[in-house]
Order: C-alpha cells, then sequence, then structure tokens
C-alpha cells in the first residue's frame, strides 16, 4: 500500500491556483476511479451506514456541488462522532468552504482536523490546505508560519511544488521578495521540467524586479544555482551590476550564464549588453546624438527642438567660435521601439559621447532604460521623467514641478491658504491635481473643493455650484424657506433677470483660488462661469499651458489676474533671455518659445560639460552633468536635484489683456 493524495475527490484545480489537497489510503495498482475510502487505519473499513453516507457525500463533491455538500458533512460528523473518519470529514469540510470562497470558515474546519488527527502523513496535507485558506483569507504571516509547520519531505512530487509556490506568493504578500525568489527556485527544481520555466518564470522575473541589492541576488543565486531558472538571478545580477559601473563582475556572470545556461531566453539579452559594454569604450568625442520626432506628426516639434539644440552648438553662426561638435540626428518616430532603435544607432554605430531628447513620453520607460543599460548619458526633454538612473538626466518642466511651484508662490507671495480645484478626468489632469494637492498641505494650504469634469465637457456649472454650495439644496432648506418667505412678501410669482435674487441661494466662497490643470480652450469656458455664478474676488491658478493666446481670446476679461507658471517668456526682462530671442529671431526668422528654449539650455549644459571634462569618457560626462548648480539658462537658473534638472519657472499672468511677468 502506499499513500496517495487528490485533489478534493478528483476535481481538478489549476497549480496557480494552489491546489487542495485531500488523502486517502490506496492500493499502488489502484485508479482514481476504483479507489475506496478507508477509515483511519490501513484496510479499516467503515461500516455501511457510514460507507452509505460517505459515497452520498463523494457523489456530490465530485459534481462540485459544495453548498450541498456542507449539511452532509455536519449531519456526518454529527451522526458518526466516533467515526475514523472524522479528520477527513472536516478536512473536506475545509476544502469545500474554500472553494465557496469562505476562507475563514475553512480554516476553522482545518483546524479541527489537526485536532482530530493523529496520522503524520495526513497532517502534512491538512496543513497545506490550512496554509491555502490562510493566504486567501490575507493572512500572508500566518501563511508562512503554517508552511513552516510543514514537513516537506512527507509530501508527494506535486504538492511539494504548489507548496513552494504558495510560500513563494506569501512571501510577496509580506514584502520578501528574496525569499519569494527562493521559493519559486525550489519550486521549479522540484516541477516536472516541462513546467519549471513557464510556470514559475514570470513570477520569479516579479520577484526579482523589487530586489535592488546586488549582494542579495548573489546569496540567492549561490544558495539555487541548479533550478532550472536560475539564469534569470543571474542576468538580473549581471544587470544591477552592469548599471553600477561594475563592468567586471557584470560581464563574468554574463559569460557565465551563456555558458551554463545555453537555452536560456536571456542568452540574447546577454550578449547584446557585453556587446554594449565592449562598445562603451568606443567613443567619438567629436559627436553628440540628437533623438528626436523629425517624421510624422510630431515632427514640427522635432524641429524647434533641434533648432534650439543648432543654435546653441553654434551650427549656422559663422560669427561665433565653431564648437568643433557634430550633432548626429536620428528619428525617435512615434513608437518606442524606433526610439530605442534610434538610441541604439547612436551608441552603436556613431558611438556618440552623449545623447539630447527624447521630446515626447510615450515609451520613456523603455527608452530611458536602455540608455542607463548602455551606459550613455541622455539628457531627456520629455514631460514624464522614464526610469531612473545615473546616465539619464530628465530636463523638462514635470507636472510636479509645475504644480510645487505654482503652490509655492500662491502661498508664499500671494498670500493665499484655502484652495479649490477643478480638473479634467484624464490621467494629465488627474496627475497635476494631486500634486498640486501635496504641494499645498506640504506648505501649510488647505484643499476645502475637489471636483472633476470629464473630457470634452463644455458646461461647468453643476461643478461651480458644487465647489461654492448652491448644488447642495437639501443641506441649506433654512435659506431656501427665507427665499420663498421673501418671494411671498414681494408677490413674486416668476423668475425673470431682475427677480433672480429671490430664487437662488447665495454662493458659499470659502477658497481663495481654484487651481486649473487644463488647455486654455477649456479653461477659458471655466473661468467664465465663476464670474456667471456671482462668484468675485477669486484667484485663477493655472499651468504651461495657460500661456497661449488662445486663454486671452476665450476668456478675455475674466482671465485678468490670473496666474500660471511656464519655463520660458520670450518677452522677459532676462538679459540672458534678450539675447536668446535676437539670436534665434536672426538665425530661423522666427520667435522661439519653450521647447526651443529647453532645448537650448540642454545643449549648452551639455557642451559645458564636454568642454570641461573631455567628450571621450562617458562616465566623466555623467559626473559633469551630475555637478551641474545654478547654471543661468533662458529657463531659469537650473540645478542637478534628486536625479533631474529642477529649474525656478516664470510665474506669468494676465495684465491689461496681455502676458507678464509677475515681479
Amino acid at each position: 500500500m502506499k499513500r496517495h493524495c487528490l485533489v478534493g475527490f478528483g476535481v481538478a484545480v489549476t497549480l496557480l491556483s494552489f491546489t487542495l489537497v485531500g488523502c486517502q489510503s490506496t492500493p499502488s495498482k489502484r485508479s482514481k476511479k476504483d479507489m475506496v475510502f478507508s477509515g483511519g487505519a490501513e484496510g479499516e473499513k467503515l461500516n455501511a451506514r457510514e460507507a452509505a453516507d460517505f459515497q452520498e457525500i463523494k457523489s456530490l463533491y465530485s459534481r462540485a456541488s459544495y453548498d450541498a455538500v456542507i449539511p452532509k458533512l455536519q449531519a456526518f460528523e454529527k451522526k458518526h462522532a466516533k467515526s475514523s473518519r472524522i479528520p477527513h470529514v472536516r478536512n473536506l469540510m475545509g476544502l469545500s468552504y474554500l472553494l465557496t470562497k469562505r476562507p475563514v470558515q475553512a480554516i476553522n474546519q482545518f483546524r479541527r482536523s489537526l485536532d482530530a488527527n493523529s496520522d503524520s502523513g495526513f497532517k502534512n496535507f491538512v496543513l497545506y490546505n490550512l496554509a491555502a485558506a490562510q493566504f486567501e483569507a490575507g493572512q500572508g504571516p500566518e501563511t508562512l508560519q503554517t508552511i513552516k509547520e510543514i514537513d516537506i519531505g512527507e509530501l508527494d512530487r506535486d504538492t511539494k511544488v504548489k507548496t513552494h509556490f504558495l510560500a513563494s506568493k506569501a512571501f510577496m504578500k509580506v514584502g520578501n521578495a528574496p525569499d519569494a525568489a527562493e521559493a519559486l527556485l525550489e519550486a521549479a527544481k522540484t516541477a516536472d521540467p516541462s513546467q519549471a520555466r513557464t510556470v514559475f518564470a514570470p513570477p520569479l522575473e516579479q520577484a526579482l524586479d523589487v530586489i535592488a541589492d546586488p549582494s542579495i541576488l548573489d546569496r540567492v543565486y549561490h544558495a539555487h544555482e541548479d533550478s532550472p531558472i536560475a539564469d534569470l538571478v543571474l542576468y538580473r545580477w549581471a544587470s544591477k551590476d552592469v548599471a553600477a559601473g561594475k563592468l567586471s563582475s557584470g560581464e563574468a556572470n554574463l559569460v557565465l550564464l551563456i555558458n551554463k545556461f545555453p537555452q536560456s531566453p536571456k542568452v540574447g539579452e546577454s550578449q547584446d549588453m557585453l556587446k554594449s559594454m565592449k562598445s562603451r569604450s568606443v567613443v567619438e568625442p567629436t559627436a553628440v546624438g540628437v533623438l528626436l520626432p523629425m517624421k510624422g506628426r510630431y515632427a514640427r516639434f522635432g524641429l524647434k527642438s533641434l533648432q534650439g539644440i543648432q543654435l546653441a552648438f553654434r551650427i549656422f553662426n559663422t560669427d561665433e567660435p565653431d564648437s568643433r561638435f557634430t550633432l548626429v540626428i536620428e528619428d525617435s518616430g512615434e513608437e518606442p521601439e524606433q526610439a530605442i532603435q534610434g538610441l541604439e544607432n547612436l551608441f552603436f554605430k556613431h558611438h556618440v559621447a552623449a545623447v539630447i531628447g527624447p521630446l515626447t513620453s510615450k515609451g520613456i520607460d523603455q527608452i530611458t532604460q536602455r540608455a542607463q543599460e548602455l551606459g550613455l548619458p541622455m539628457i531627456s526633454l520629455a514631460q514624464q521623467t522614464g526610469m531612473a538612473g545615473n546616465y539619464v538626466f530628465p530636463s523638462a518642466m514635470t507636472p510636479k514641478s509645475q504644480a510645487y511651484e505654482i503652490a509655492r508662490y500662491a502661498i508664499e507671495k500671494m498670500g493665499l491658504r484655502k484652495f479649490a480645484v477643478i480638473h479634467p478626468r484624464d490621467k494629465f489632469g488627474e496627475q497635476l491635481s494631486q500634486h498640486f494637492w501635496d504641494a499645498t498641505e506640504s506648505m501649510g494650504g488647505e484643499i476645502v473643493g475637489f471636483e472633476a469634469y470629464n473630457t470634452g465637457e463644455t458646461d461647468f456649472r453643476q461643478q461651480v455650484d458644487r465647489l461654492t454650495g448652491v448644488h447642495y439644496g437639501d443641506a441649506r432648506q433654512r435659506e431656501l424657506e427665507i427665499l420663498a418667505k421673501s418671494r411671498e412678501e414681494a408677490n413674486i410669482r416668476k423668475k425673470s433677470r431682475k427677480t433672480d435674487k429671490y430664487f437662488k441661494l447665495t454662493p458659499i466662497v470659502d477658497f481663495q483660488a481654484v487651481f486649473i490643470p487644463d488647455e486654455p480652450k477649456i479653461v477659458g469656458l471655466v473661468i467664465p462661469t465663476f464670474a456667471y455664478r456671482d462668484i468675485e474676488r477669486v484667484k485663477f491658478l493655472g499651468i504651461a499651458t495657460w500661456h497661449s493666446n488662445e486663454l486671452l481670446s476665450r476668456a478675455g476679461n475674466y482671465a485678468e489676474g490670473a496666474v500660471f507658471v511656464d519655463t520660458f517668456f520670450n518677452e522677459s526682462s532676462s538679459p540672458q533671455v534678450k539675447k536668446f530671442v535676437s539670436r534665434f529671431s536672426t538665425t530661423f526668422g522666427a520667435e522661439p518659445t519653450a521647447i526651443e528654449a529647453l532645448s537650448y539650455d540642454a545643449a549648452n549644459i551639455l557642451e559645458q560639460v564636454l568642454f570641461s571634462v573631455g567628450s571621450s569618457n562617458r562616465d566623466a560626462i555623467r559626473d559633469g552633468l551630475k555637478r551641474i548648480m545654478g547654471y543661468q539658462g533662458v529657463t531659469g537658473r537650473i540645478s542637478y536635484l534628486d536625479g533631474v534638472f529642477q529649474r525656478e519657472l516664470n510665474v506669468l499672468t494676465v495684465k491689461g489683456g496681455k502676458f507678464a511677468e509677475m515681479k
């Protein structure tokens, strides 16, 4: 006889859903179909009544009629209280509760099964079921404690695999990625070879993504290097070493991966990384890469950016000293794959010293990650910062910087404390609104009203009425009664322009300013709504998109006094700005905008570093960019802080129907 463990009574459940087990003794040559349910001891037979009752339970369970099984099991336990099958009945009751999504009740039944059981082999399977129920109930630490009690050596192979996998999920739940990775490596080592990679590789990579310390990856790999998916740990370890500049260690691990795991899906990536590492020492010191959209719907913005870069490197100005640098331009296209290909062309084909770009944020995480892997200094012009890395230098005005600066100015310079927010229900609007809220509270301000609207909305009366309490008539019943009495006393029956005040609640304005993070065509509709709803003496705060004549034409006089931020103001009194505008207009015959100005400053900063540290060593260029502090550009004073180029933004207002600097 040998012990054979079933999934319940033969109901198949996939591995990833933590297959549950019920256990029975059965002759080794019998199939599941032929199995009989013995008593607690080997060969002990049930009496006829017990056997009939248990057969009915078995039949219901095999048809997945779990709700019907539970009362039958309860009746069996009551009727046959001294039966040797009581531990099995309680285990089966726990399974039924768990399969009907009642894990707390399941936990209780599995514990009762353990209390009534004396069979050490059966105990291990019930402990597994208990751990599965605890996990489903959200009890991560308790799950791990129960798994520790299992004598895993007593389990069959499939249940060992399930136990390791369950442990990995529980470790991830409690934030222990290293132990989760180790459990998955053990599961893969124990499982059928055909399952090892397809089932366990994806969750292993998720766990490895959380581990930042190469020394932990070192430990995990050497403890489980015989696992069939240990190549994933080795690749992650090598990648972290390369990113940290530990090239010899990274190279050794990549070579080991290729030789030890020739069938690994990471072989190709490892070979590419080795190739890029060799290319790091090959630098064309006069070549500067430019990665911008040169074709398609963003091409006009790419051209604007390129002109700013060209002006900084004095490409068309023969009256100024030659920068001696050549701009190598690659089209970033409209998809991340094309941008990455362009970046790799700049690195492998042209061996540029550094790169300026990309301009758009689509795929920025993948693009910046690739620059980091290549060890190629990149000054990004995209609004989103992308993946953090010591070779990546975001230099654009971010949503966070805009929200922070307008909040700071409103609180510190304008003396405001209470704010309302009206924002579009899209990623950009929600992101800016949250940043503004965080910044306001961090500086002692308060958000007292928060309303959203759908994209494409053109009527904002409801949002404004909600902010001012007019919308909530039920809460102001006393005031409505007073209005009704006034109408009666004045004998007013109909609502008209003259009698409107006898029908309308007075707006409650407990905010001093309203932040509206949207495009000027929408803002031009929102701002006048406040005046139409009799709300006066409220300041309007905005973002860089407001710096458009469209705001002036749509909002008209209602925009007077509005305050917003931008990186660049071409009518600034700053000497640097005046000189830049003059040079740009002379060279290209047009007025520069914020895109040209941002690109110009990025290029000037890079040129300064290339001249000061040399252009043949990318690591030296990286370190030089990190030392930028207080650089006076046309977009403000720029410093490298917290992984990005930060600047003091221009604060602008509408004065006399025109844009002006706030003093």
